[in-house]
């Protein structure tokens, strides 16, 4: 069990040293624990007994606006305040609203992207499973209706077994690592490596 632990957080660390740098390894602990929140979270949907996090708007948009809050930390942290606000102007300053309305949509994409596909696969299996009942009743509709209300409804065993793997297992992990990996990418566009800070800090200078 060690050992499996211990290449899992390897897995973890290399994957953030190759996303984000070397130089971001201090973010791992985050997003492994983003990626652990949201893969159990989805998980939580397969026991039928609690509704899975991730199908939750606010709990996903929490994520993407601590991910935002995270960039802009880091911009300010290695540009200042005014230089943070200077970013918004480029390439030429009549690109401004078009910045701030795609700095805005960054989390509502991600938290809706994420929400999106695990409430939608919720409400289908829902469907699906109202369906298979129905159809089951209709089945035994010959027998008579003593007989026909004890009857289970037959239909829905295995089927939505299959659908549960795939929305809530595969799709489960497929979103939470998406999430994870547009946080590790906006984090560390907003945190480059040092080489490329001395030459943005150069660039600024010179012009």
């Amino acid at each position: 069990f060690q050992v499996i632990v211990e290449k899992l957080v390897s897995m973890l660390y290399s994957l953030v040293e190759e996303t984000m740098g070397k130089h971001n390894l201090k973010y791992a602990p985050y997003i492994g624990t983003l990626f652990l929140s949201s893969i159990f979270g989805s998980l939580i949907g397969m026991t039928q007994v609690f509704r899975s996090t991730t199908a939750d708007l606010m709990v996903t948009m929490a994520w993407a606006l601590i991910t935002t809050g995270l960039c802009w930390y880091e911009n300010i942290r290695n540009n200042g305040v005014l230089g943070w606000l200077k970013g918004y102007t480029e390439p030429v300053v009549v690109m401004t609203p078009m910045n701030i309305i795609s700095e805005i949509a960054q989390p509502v994409s991600m938290a809706f992207r994420h929400f999106g596909n695990v409430s939608g696969g919720a409400v289908l299996t829902s469907i699906i499973y109202a369906a298979l009942a129905a159809a089951s009743s209709l089945l035994f509709s010959w027998l008579p209706s003593a007989v026909a209300a004890v009857m289970p409804p037959v239909l829905q065993a295995g089927i939505p077994a299959f659908l549960s793997i795939y929305f809530d297992l595969f799709s489960g992990f497929v979103q939470a690592f998406v999430f994870s990996l547009l946080t590790m990418v906006y984090v560390g566009t907003a945190n480059p490596p040092p080489e490329e800070k001395s030459e943005a800090v150069a660039k600024d200078a010179k012009e």
